[in-house]
């Protein structure tokens, strides 16, 4: 025989209020003292009309970035963009944070923290070059272009000496990296080769030949 079968809704058609953060895209590294996005998903339903949400952006405590969102009514999410920059060298812990609205119904998603390896603002590249040339001047630009490096470029004369001036010791002490492109050459003094083989002894930084 036949049965009737009757279908009965039940749950809550009221829109929870709720703000969740959602993804957050960093870098995983940073330099010091550049501005760097962190690009986050803020998840927000049941706003009333007119309701504004503070996200910041902040390491211990202290703020360094902060965004005011007026969603809609409706369930949304938006993609903001929140630009800090790195104060120290190091392993830093970050939190975005949103703003508590009253009668959410939970409060354990409005933060989300990510950490940062943050590196000194730009590494010192010191080019030795034994003779100008296309290839040096192509290699001194693509290093300038990059916001990381910081290049000083010292060329050799034909009989002897630097085009841009002498080697001296604090141009060497200085650097985080050598680059000795056609270096040393038949004109290269020997005063300025000892002063760079001294300086690698004292101090092992990453060299780079190019013959």
């Amino acid at each position: 025989p036949a049965v009737p079968l009757f279908t009965v809704a039940i749950g809550e058609t009221t829109e929870t209020r709720d703000i969740a953060i959602g993804r957050i895209i960093a870098n995983r590294v940073a330099y010091e003292g550049l501005a760097t996005p962190v690009d986050v998903t803020v998840r927000s339903s049941g706003i009333r009309a007119g309701e504004k949400i503070l996200v910041t952006l902040s390491e211990g405590g202290k703020e360094l970035a902060r965004e005011v969102l007026v969603p809609g009514a409706a369930p949304e999410e938006r993609r903001i963009t929140l630009t800090y920059a790195p104060a120290e060298a190091g392993i830093r812990r970050y939190a975005v944070r949103a703003d508590v609205l009253s009668g959410e119904q939970t409060a354990e998603n409005n933060r989300s923290a990510f950490v940062v390896r943050v590196l000194k603002s730009a590494l010192r590249v010191l080019l030795l070059a034994g003779s100008p040339g296309p290839d040096v001047a192509v290699l001194g630009q693509t290093l300038r272009e990059e916001k990381e490096y910081s290049v000083s470029t010292l060329t050799q004369r034909p009989g002897g000496g630097f085009f841009e001036g002498p080697l001296q010791q604090v141009t060497l002490d200085s650097a985080d990296a050598l680059i000795l492109a056609g270096y040393p050459s038949r004109p290269s003094s020997g005063e300025s080769w000892r002063m760079v083989v001294d300086f690698l002894r004292r101090r092992p930084v990453p060299v780079m030949f190019l013959l």
